[in-house]
């Protein structure tokens, strides 16, 4: 049998060029149309991908380069297949060379030989040697997993990342309702300052006791308080550690514990003073970390140290990095800190075992909330995080070459800033199998942490827009994703952690809606009633509903306009492009959802600003979603968003703490002393029964 090579063309133009590296040419306006850019834009992204299209002569060496960069790999760096579908795997070698190839697990586990197909293919010359095209068969009855093919010749070896994804995800969509907030933004009295892990675990029982939730949805976790664009998704801040949650802190001597003590002196309230409403992130990790150090010098118990020991043992050499990066970026944290010399002490053995040590503890507690939330017919946690990676984050750093420096990537939704609170660009078509790694030790960390997670900023799987330093907005260029690697990757392991993966549909456009929808990924739908979009309930497929702007604006701000008005005050321009008085763009938007209200036969009368929030709420507790998630600050009737773009050092970004409608504080102790609270959840339990959407049998997991 034989097959002849297929030849391209020996020269492309700079578009041509430029679409073969994955770069757009054009781009496409709001209304579909098509805009060709600036050459200097594309000429200036291929030259960051190491390709040089400055002159014709440049474009056709590049061109020609192109042409045979396949037969120059022995191996693709990467696969992806169907299960249940073969596939004819080229091997590039040595004319005449023997070669074998086989196939081994994510264990290292040998699985089985590849077996040679005879096809002959017309040898090529490659920079100068001749280079044979063998053909490998992959096997049918390969189960979903994550594989290593490996391949040897006389004179070359190579390895190559197989992922084979299922057909079709196998999670049931579970119904349900919960509460959704920022994990900081509710404390306890017995909490440092601010909302801890032990708080989420008490806020998802209680909630499961007295409304009968079906989960609890938490915002981000991870390094840094940004939780739109953390410093790492894969780690966990350890300010989210309760204290007295570390089993160690009960065997401290009584000098420690006095010392514990005057550590927590700073967040103590003086007699008669009000409840704080913002948090002090500084005064509280300053007195949590004094805590901290001391309570990892109690030795272990056995187990605990075994338990220790395989943690990081498991994280290996990644953990230790980020524990090498976390330190520089907190001094502070090193075991011998002082004040006046912090920044010049070296970074020792035992600095970095007490910052894998701070991981070890968090992904406990964290673990312990999510086993603690699963109680009845609560399904325990669902976690909600960005899917891009910043820019100065410790998982850009770790991603190495497939960052593109010199750039950042801006979503659909949002304006250049500055590098700095930007998302990394990834390389369209090279170093796939450490941005493949990336995900899955994503993945990995959310095991045991939660049922579901629901990944936001989901177009950047599927494309980005680069963005210079200099911020020009006619230099954006649109740069493909090997989109069908990390969807295989998310599928793969969503099946091995048993966490179920939704996408925020916000920012999607139809094509990529389908293709999360084809290949069974879950997709989450907000209402946006800041800015006056159509209702949500019908648009089919879709696995959770929610309400409110993409900032986390509570629907009593957005209702009243106070979110238009606190902007104004900033001096930061409106995200939905209003103007006038806010006063009238709020009447604007009551009258839409009165509107889109009564077209389902909600309204009767005249509503409260209540009654109205309420009705929102039963609209979406009446849909066809299966699940919804209802957003704590709407429930008590807080105002103020928890955070505002653009605003920066203006605003105290993801440092509320929340109140109900009057401006008092709500704790985990009294969030259903709240009867605003405790009548919404009354009324949407009562609705997912009339449509059996709560039933014990339905209750099935994640």
């Amino acid at each position: 049998m034989e097959e002849q090579a297929v030849d391209q063309k020996s020269t492309f133009s700079v578009e041509e060029l430029s679409q073969a590296h994955g770069v757009s040419s054009t781009r496409t306006d709001a209304h579909g149309n098509e805009h060709p850019l600036p050459q200097r834009a594309v000429v200036q992204v291929l030259r960051a991908l190491g390709v040089d299209a400055s002159t014709p002569e440049r474009i056709e060496v590049e061109s020609l380069a192109l042409v045979d960069d396949e037969w120059r790999r022995m191996l693709p760096e990467t696969l992806v297949l169907v299960s249940g579908h073969t596939y004819n795997l080229p091997v590039h070698v040595h004319h005449g060379e023997t070669v074998v190839a086989w196939l081994d697990d994510d264990t290292g586990r040998h699985v089985q030989d590849l077996t040679q197909l005879d096809v002959y293919v017309t040898p090529r010359t490659v920079e100068g040697r001749e280079v044979g095209r063998a053909t490998f068969e992959l096997p049918v009855n390969l189960r979903p997993g994550l594989y290593t093919i490996r391949a040897r010749s006389e004179s070359d070896q190579a390895r190559c990342l197989l992922v084979v994804r299922p057909s079709s995800m196998p999670f049931s969509r579970s119904r349900g309702y919960g509460f959704a907030y920022l994990p900081h933004s509710l404390r306890s009295e017995n909490s440092w300052g601010i909302g801890d892990f032990q708080d989420i675990a008490d806020t998802a029982v209680l909630s499961a006791l007295h409304s009968k939730t079906n989960f609890l949805r938490i915002g981000s976790v991870g390094i840094g308080q940004d939780s739109r664009c953390p410093e790492s998704n894969r780690y966990i801040d350890p300010i989210y550690i309760r204290i007295e949650a570390i089993r160690e802190s009960g065997y401290v001597t009584s000098a420690d514990r006095s010392l514990i003590e005057w550590s927590y002196e700073p967040l103590e309230l003086e007699e008669g003073a009000e409840a704080p409403r913002v948090i002090d992130r500084t005064t509280v990790w300053h007195a949590k970390l004094s805590a901290l150090k001391i309570i990892f010098g109690v030795p272990k118990q056995y187990a605990r140290q075994v338990s220790f020991q395989e943690f990081c043992e498991s994280g290996g050499a990644d953990l230790h990095e980020f524990a090498q990066w976390w330190l520089t970026q907190h001094p502070e944290a090193t075991l011998e800190h002082s004040t006046e010399s912090y920044r010049r002490v070296q970074i020792t053995a035992r600095d970095i075992e007490f910052a894998k040590w701070l991981q070890w503890v968090a992904s406990q507690q964290l673990s312990g909330a999510h086993s603690e939330a699963q109680q009845g017919r609560s399904r325990g946690l669902v976690r909600e995080m960005s899917v891009g990676i910043g820019v100065n984050s410790f998982d850009a750093l770790a991603l190495e070459n497939a960052v593109i420096p010199h750039f950042g990537v801006v979503n659909w939704y949002e304006q250049f800033v500055s590098l700095e609170s930007a998302f990394a660009p990834l390389h369209p078509t090279r170093h796939k199998r450490r941005i493949a790694n990336h995900y899955i030790r994503m993945m990995k960390s959310l095991e045991g942490t939660c049922a579901r997670v629901i990944f936001n900023h989901a177009d950047l799987i599927f494309r980005q827009h680069w963005a210079p330093e200099s911020g020009n907005v006619d230099d954006y260029v649109e740069v493909a994703t090997d989109f069908d690697l990390i969807l295989g990757v998310l599928a793969v392991m969503s099946g091995q952690t048993k966490i179920e993966i939704l996408f925020d549909a916000a920012g999607l456009e139809s094509w990529m809606f389908e293709e999360l929808k084809s290949r069974g990924f879950g997709i989450s739908v907000r209402w946006d009633i800041a800015g006056m979009q159509p209702p949500v309930h019908n648009i089919a497929g879709i696995t959770d509903i929610s309400v409110g702007d993409m900032y986390g604006a509570p629907l009593a701000g957005i209702l009243s306009g106070e979110d238009i008005e606190l902007r104004e005050r900033l001096g930061v321009d409106d995200e939905h492009g209003y103007t006038g008085a806010a006063r009238g763009i709020a009447q604007q938007r009551r009258d839409h959802v009165v509107a889109a209200l009564a077209q389902q036969g909600r309204l009767s009368s005249q509503l409260t600003e209540r009654e109205l929030i309420e009705a929102i709420y039963a609209s979406c507790a009446q849909s066809d979603a299966p699940s919804v998630s209802i957003s704590l600050t709407d429930a008590v009737g807080e105002r103020r968003a928890m955070s505002v773009s653009q605003a920066d050092d203006q605003y105290p970004q993801y440092n509320l703490l929340v109140n109900d409608s009057s401006g008092s504080p709500i704790t985990v102790e009294n969030l259903f002393d709240s009867a605003r609270a405790r009548q919404l959840l009354s009324h949407i339990a009562a609705l997912r029964e009339s449509r059996g959407y709560n039933k014990r049998e339905a209750a099935i997991s994640f």
